[in-house]
């Protein structure tokens, strides 16, 4: 079995490029297409990432889960595996069908037919995506490999093929050629672990968890991706703009949990399958002090920097996505303690229709709020919207986790680091008033995060992982100066 620290160290390196791309990208994209061109693109592929959302149900779930449980047999693996495929394949083709008719329904998707066209392509080459094959296998060194290179030369191509707005349909063509791009090497990669068999399909056994897991996927959408392509249809492109930028930038920052949460999962699962509950319950723990360590400072730089960061990745014409930005910036907590409910507990434990419940109430709040708001408030209406949400699933998660495991959220320790980075805030909105220079008071700021970040560990805070961490790198760099 991969060591986990071997796994976490390859997440972390995935995570650090899904941070990086968009660095790297974003601002160059925004500036150059503009915030109508870009909302336009950002609009049909929000639309084609819900149709996605509904091919895959819950095979992203489901599949890590099979596969973890059973990849120690290779006889049923190669089943497994069969069985989720074709099961797969079936739920694309009825999303292609429902593309198909949602095109020829609504004016605002066949007013772009180009777009729709190649954001079908991505849709159809997803089932061949098979990310949940690796990740269950605990492949996160291939993973990041395969990544690394893919988005590599996506980076080249932006640079070398969109280099004004009309070159809008060659960005989404690159966007989309990343998707192809990892479909194609996982599924001819696939067959050092599995073939894919037309015998011993045994399809029925997963439909009912796939299809609560998955309800759980779409209802979840409801407040995420559906936002986005209901925003485009009773708003316009720049409030589409100004929204998506608010989630690419909350997502580049959420990107690292997500990782770690990945790397969990698999192995939380042989943990309950072997009856290791008092290790469950010690990486559950860890866990939740990792997001606090993490998120809490983000979030308070976050919000009083949305100004300067905003400027910096997007540039002129994205100053509506400011308010929206500082609005979801606390998901960076709130989902992460999710994950950690849902992802790492509920979903390990088997208790698929508790998380099923909780969503149609999160979806059914969603909904309602964009029917009530959106109109009017646009891309804050949106943000609202999601924030809401992810508040309610947050506090339904927790009374679940509570009546399945006992595991209580740590709220003390929660206010305790929450009182100790009230200060960060404070020091940073001293710099704004001080410092004429966005990019100088951003520069200052990050060093200033950082700084007080590590003192609050090492004089108030003492988490191990954190505390470790500090001293390796500590040791290894008075060694490169001691050699050197």
């Amino acid at each position: 079995m991969p060591s986990i620290k071997k796994n976490i160290l390859y997440s972390i390196i995935l995570s650090s490029s899904q941070y990086l791309v968009p660095l790297i990208v974003f601002p160059y994209i925004s500036r150059v297409l503009g915030p109508d061109k870009l909302g336009l693109v950002n609009f049909i592929d929000g639309t084609i990432d819900y149709f996605i959302i509904l091919s895959m149900l819950g095979m992203g779930t489901l599949g890590i889960r099979e596969v973890a449980l059973h990849k120690n047999n290779p006889k049923n693996l190669k089943s497994v595996f069969s069985s989720l495929i074709f099961l797969n394949l079936i739920s694309t083709l009825i999303a292609c069908c429902l593309l198909i008719l949602s095109f020829f329904i609504f004016d605002s998707l066949r007013a772009n037919p180009t777009l729709m066209l190649i954001g079908a392509i991505k849709l159809l080459f997803n089932v061949m995506l098979t990310e949940w094959l690796y990740k269950g296998l605990e492949e996160f060194r291939f993973i990041t490999i395969r990544t690394l290179i893919v988005r590599l030369i996506f980076i080249i191509s932006i640079f070398l093929f969109v280099r004004k707005s009309s070159d809008f349909i060659s960005y989404y063509i690159i966007l989309t050629g990343t998707v192809v791009g990892n479909a194609l090497i996982n599924i001819i990669h696939s067959r050092h672990y599995v073939h894919l068999q037309f015998s011993n399909i045994k399809i029925t056994r997963f439909i009912k968890p796939f299809i609560i897991l998955g309800g759980y996927t779409i209802l979840t959408a409801m407040y995420t991706t559906f936002n986005i392509m209901y925003l485009g249809m009773i708003s316009n492109d720049t409030e589409v703009a100004y929204y998506t930028t608010s989630c690419k930038i909350y997502g580049i920052v959420i990107a690292m949990f997500t990782a770690f949460t990945g790397v969990m999962m698999p192995r939380l699962s042989s943990l309950l399958a072997d009856g290791q509950e008092d290790e469950f319950k010690r990486y559950i723990f860890k866990s939740i002090d990792l997001l606090m360590t993490f998120s809490i400072p983000i979030i308070a730089f976050g919000i009083v920097m949305a100004p300067e960061i905003v400027n910096l990745i997007s540039g002129p014409g994205y100053e509506g996505t400011i308010t929206p930005m500082r609005i979801v910036m606390p998901l960076v907590f709130i989902i992460g303690c999710e994950q950690i409910f849902v992802y790492q507990i509920l979903i390990p434990s088997k208790k698929d229709h508790t998380v099923f419940i909780n969503s149609i109430i999160g979806a059914v709040l969603g909904v309602s709020l964009n029917i009530l708001i959106v109109q009017k408030l646009g891309a804050v209406g949106s943000s609202i919207v999601w924030v809401s949400s992810e508040c309610c699933i947050f506090l339904l998660s927790q009374i679940a986790v509570i009546r399945v495991k006992n595991i209580n959220f740590p709220y003390s320790n929660f206010f305790k680091y929450l009182t100790i980075f009230i200060p960060l805030s404070i020091i940073l909105l001293v710099i704004k008033k001080h410092i004429c220079n966005s990019y100088m008071t951003l520069l200052l700021g990050i060093l200033i995060l950082i700084a007080y970040t590590i003192a609050a560990q090492l004089l108030f805070l003492r988490n191990p992982e954190f505390i470790s961490t500090i001293g390796k790198m500590t040791k290894y760099i008075k060694n490169t100066l001691h050699n050197n």
